[in-house]
């Protein structure tokens, strides 16, 4: 189409060229110059009416190819290398699209954080946190929680935020890694279950569950910077709090702060590589620990709660850590 449009404006650039060619003859006319004659007589020793006409019509025609030829070089011709030099080669352009460039590439959010773990990072430690509880340390029921749950999996439905996850295809098979589609989220959630080096892996379950499998994708993770910048971590420092430092954060989600790797490799060693560290820093009193002693007697009978006290340094050198910390209380 752009070929016979070219042809098409070429020929009424000629037709332009013959009408303007004309009216300067005729205007050479009304001067009383005669090109054609003055021609003819250098040409012609005595010239006819006819040989006259004929020098006449050979003038416009060159008039007109001239005029022609200058007018298209102006507003075509003398662009054309230029519009080439602009114009993208073939290769170019079917390399480009095929191979994305290297920053492009380092760009795009890649998972790299288990769900869980920055789920209870954020809880615990983000302005976000802070920012839904002012003024409270300790929340009392699972409402922060629940409010965190709902605003990741509506950024997530919204494609603001991007999640991967292994696609559950029976239940001891699975799929490769892939982005999971911002539309599934209408029909399923991330289950935020509480850290657990028995169940290492954060899934993805539907929201109306049915009988039999439930379970839609396996090892959810986000991409670090991603979730991080929608909720930023406070750094930890070492500055006491007024009045002095006081509990307020669960001793197991401090082993996945230090080792989230632990979520995607739980190991008995690594665990037990963990804990040691950290009774050391108890030990010698460079980290203040508290809890409740285990009821007995009346109290236990009763069911009463102990109240929260602080540990001594001395207590952890005849003590070690069981997993069952990693479960639903606090301590």
């Amino acid at each position: 189409m752009a070929g016979i449009g070219k042809f098409v404006a070429r020929v009424l650039l000629g037709f332009t060229s013959l009408v303007v060619s004309r009216a300067l003859l005729e205007l050479a006319h009304f001067f009383d110059w005669y090109p054609e004659r003055d021609l003819a007589r250098v040409l012609m020793a005595s010239p006819t009416l006819l040989q006259i006409e004929w020098i006449q019509w050979g003038l416009l025609a060159i008039l007109t190819v001239l005029l022609w030829g200058a007018v298209d070089y102006v507003f075509y011709r003398r662009n054309v290398p230029a519009r080439r030099a602009r114009r993208p080669r073939r290769s170019d352009v079917i390399s480009s699209h095929a191979r994305p460039s290297a920053a492009a590439a380092s760009s795009e959010p890649e998972p790299n954080l288990d769900a869980r773990v920055a789920f209870y990072e954020i809880l615990a430690n983000s302005e976000w946190s802070r920012q839904q509880r002012p003024g409270v340390d300790r929340p009392v029921s699972d409402w922060l929680a629940r409010r965190l749950d709902q605003e990741i999996h509506n950024l997530l439905r919204q494609d603001r935020l991007k999640a991967w996850g292994h696609r559950c295809l029976t239940t001891t098979s699975e799929g490769p890694e892939r982005e999971i589609p911002a539309e599934e989220w209408e029909d399923i959630e991330i289950d935020f279950a509480p850290l657990n080096p028995q169940l290492p892996r954060t899934s993805a379950m539907r929201r109306v569950r049915r009988g039999g499998f439930n379970t839609v994708y396996a090892g959810v993770r986000f991409a670090r910077d991603q979730i991080y910048s929608r909720f930023p971590v406070i750094a930890m420092t070492a500055t006491p709090a007024p009045g002095g430092v006081h509990p307020d954060w669960p001793i197991r989600e401090l082993f996945f702060h230090i080792r989230p790797d632990l979520l995607e490799n739980p190991n008995e060693a690594a665990w037990e590589s963990v804990g040691s560290d950290l009774r050391d820093a108890f030990a010698l009193n460079l980290v203040k620990v508290w809890g409740r002693p285990v009821a007995d007697g009346i109290a236990k009978m009763l069911g009463e709660q102990p109240v929260l006290r602080l540990i001594e340094s001395s207590y952890w050198a005849f003590c070690t850590f069981y997993l069952c910390i990693f479960r639903r209380y606090r301590w």
